[in-house]
């Protein structure tokens, strides 16, 4: 099998979401997760997107669709939040075909979630969906 290589001169879209860095002994199949949310105006909200107990999932691209501006923190399975400050969506650029790369990949275990702190900016009611990209790892043998 022929090991995939990243250019790193090009963004990582166009270098894409591939098979880089699987550990020998394990085995990715692409996996997406859906994360569908509401916000009142100028409301906050928690919410939690659970992972599967089948598999870790390696997180490597996030893809969201909103009605209006809105802030968010990523946190991960142990409370650790992945940046100091929230990220107001405009600043999280992507689409299917090229969606905001995690880079490194996170990976979340088993059972575990990715947390989210949400704050709407718009000041109208606001309903959110999230696509987390990435992999179900599983261990081979």
């Amino acid at each position: 099998m022929q090991q995939y290589r990243a250019n790193p001169y090009a963004s990582p879209s166009a270098n894409g979401i591939g098979r880089a860095g699987v550990p020998a002994g394990f085995r990715d199949i692409a996996y997406d997760y859906v994360l569908p949310a509401s916000l009142l105006a100028n409301g906050t909200l928690n919410a939690q997107m659970g992972v599967n107990t089948d598999s870790d999932f390696c997180w490597r691209a996030l893809v969201f669709n909103s009605t209006g501006v809105f802030s968010v923190k990523f946190s991960d399975s142990d409370s650790f939040e992945l940046s100091n400050s929230a990220i107001i969506s405009a600043n999280i650029q992507g689409d299917p075909s090229s969606p905001w790369p995690i880079l490194p990949e996170i990976i979340i275990p088993a059972g575990g979630r990715i947390g989210l702190e949400l704050l709407d900016l718009s000041g109208v009611d606001n309903t959110l969906n999230f696509l987390f990209r990435g992999a179900k790892r599983f261990t081979l043998g």
